[in-house]
């Protein structure tokens, strides 16, 4: 039998430890600081795509110090921050192809510079290249009453053609417009359906006529168009009450307040207690017009 002194036996133990460490260490996982987040949103036809990821505070100061002031930052964290729009779309009024763009800004005190770039293959900014921006713009920063400790891109005050991108982190909120090209496309349709004598039903009056009243559009037009429904379909307590509202932004609110009352009457009569609620709101509104 062969006998090992102490010495060798820890010399042995060590060189065991030193080899199998490592691997005990790499099967170790760990959250990561800046987790990657995904959004997607729809606007109007168009599918809004955002994936970044996404720092916190910490305890630090962001603004002016962990991100420079004047300083193209990656607006994130880790890889690029891309964006990409499955339609045609405009930000701020300035057109933007579909496709997919890196997102960059450079942070001021007092204004703010939005980059968009043709090359989405970026580990924050490394391999960047001024050349390949398709969009630079500048827009004024809101500063918050509070704090937000996690950088949040997110589309909010969405219409049926419209939403806005905001960006923000600690007290620091950028706001971006993003225009769609829903609005086109609907009025295509509208007139397309309107043209053929298959499509002039009721229902596509009614949806014309309020989709004309929801988008402040022609509301001559839409009056035209909701009366030609109720006169194919008959007074409906939806067709009723959506020709009080037209009256109600030409201000006539009396004429409003009579075709509501009868909307209300019509929705009650077909057991539609509900709908009656929200025409009673409307009525007590006009009324103290």
């Amino acid at each position: 039998m062969i006998m090992m002194s102490k010495n060798v036996k820890w010399t042995i133990l060590v060189l065991i430890a030193v080899f199998i460490a490592p691997d005990l260490y790499s099967q170790i996982q760990v959250p990561p600081l800046s987790p990657k987040s995904t959004l997607v949103q729809k606007v109007g036809f168009t599918d809004i795509t955002i994936t970044y990821s996404r720092p916190s505070l910490r305890g630090r100061v962001i603004f002016g110090e962990l991100v420079p002031f004047n300083q193209m930052w990656r607006t994130g964290a880790n890889e690029a921050t891309v964006v990409s729009f499955s339609d045609p779309v405009t930000i701020n009024g300035i057109s933007v192809p579909r496709g997919y763009y890196s997102l960059f800004t450079i942070p001021g005190e007092d204004e703010w510079e939005v980059i968009l770039n043709d090359n989405i293959f970026l580990f924050g900014l490394r391999g960047y290249k001024e050349s390949e921006d398709y969009l630079r713009l500048k827009v004024k920063p809101d500063f918050l009453s509070y704090h937000v400790e996690t950088f949040t891109i997110d589309i909010g005050e969405i219409t049926q053609t419209t939403a806005t991108l905001m960006l923000s982190w600690e007290n620091t909120m950028i706001k971006l417009k993003v225009g769609t090209n829903a609005d086109t496309r609907i009025i295509n349709e509208i007139e397309s359906a309107l043209d053929n004598p298959m499509g002039k039903m009721a229902n596509t009056y009614y949806s014309s006529a309020a989709y004309y009243l929801e988008n402040h559009k022609d509301l001559d037009k839409a009056l035209e168009w909701i009366d030609k429904a109720i006169e194919i379909n008959g007074e409906e307590s939806t067709y009723v009450f959506l020709k009080a509202r037209i009256y109600g932004e030409f201000d006539d609110y009396g004429k409003s307040i009579d075709l509501a009352k009868k909307a209300k009457k019509l929705a009650l009569a077909s057991k539609n207690d509900s709908f009656a609620g929200i025409i009673e709101k409307h009525i007590s509104k006009w009324e103290k017009m």
